[in-house]
């Protein structure tokens, strides 16, 4: 089982996960090449991914969060001790704040867990002594011409996702939907703003000239934009 569960969390509720529910907009993109600095069309040099539609955030928060609602004890535990400990309610969670005590939160519990893992790690490559040559080869000969898959990994930064479609036993398109890409997305045909333009609305500002609360909430995402872009 799983140490952090699975899943969408939507309308305070966990969805069972489906891949085919991802797509990838470029409305607001300068996808695949830039066309000219016009702000109220394309302004990003991200792609914008939706999950059944709807803009979502990965992370930290997120696995956090659901964890929490899907009744994950440890983490229930230590975000009500810290919600307590800051005096915050649990629709704080949703913030800049609520995203650096996630992280923090996340990496201590995992901390503790290390040590155990590895002794599992151990105890399998000890029962299982493996040789090459009783590994099956998968041979060039029996591949199909035309296939398509998907990888899913939950990275530090979020969920990520590789898609490869075969054709003619060569690659014919392969994508990588990256963490910060899912949290970096600009708008979508629908107008609909991606986490880090979410986050940012009604974020006081003490000196416009110096914007540093702003700096603050999108370092609180972790982001890498190298990997978001396309």
């Amino acid at each position: 089982m799983l140490f952090v569960p699975r899943g969408v969390l939507r309308r305070k509720s966990i969805e069972t996960f489906d891949d085919s529910k991802i797509t990838e907009q470029i409305e607001c993109s300068w996808y695949p090449r830039y066309t000219g600095l016009k702000l109220d069309e394309k302004y990003s040099w991200m792609k914008a991914p939706r999950y059944d539609g709807e803009a979502m955030e990965v992370g930290p928060l997120a696995r956090m969060l659901v964890a929490y609602a899907g009744g994950q004890q440890q983490v229930k535990t230590a975000v009500d001790a810290m919600l307590a400990k800051l005096g915050l309610g649990a629709g704080a969670l949703v913030s800049t704040v609520g995203r650096v005590v996630a992280r923090g939160i996340e990496a201590q519990l995992l901390a503790a867990r290390i040590g155990g893992w590895v002794d599992e790690l151990a105890d399998n490559m000890a029962r299982r002594e493996l040789r090459i040559a009783d590994i099956a080869k998968w041979e060039p000969g029996t591949w199909p011409k035309e296939c398509a898959g998907i990888g899913l990994h939950e990275a530090p930064r979020g969920a990520l996702a590789h898609r490869i479609a075969i054709k003619e036993r060569k690659i014919g398109n392969y994508d990588i939907v990256a963490p910060s890409t899912w949290n970096g997305s600009p708008r979508d045909a629908a107008k609909k703003r991606g986490p880090f333009e979410e986050a940012l609305l009604g974020t006081p500002v003490a000196d416009p000239s110096r914007p540093v609360e702003l700096l603050r909430t999108i370092h609180s995402f972790n982001p890498c934009i190298a990997c978001g872009v396309h």
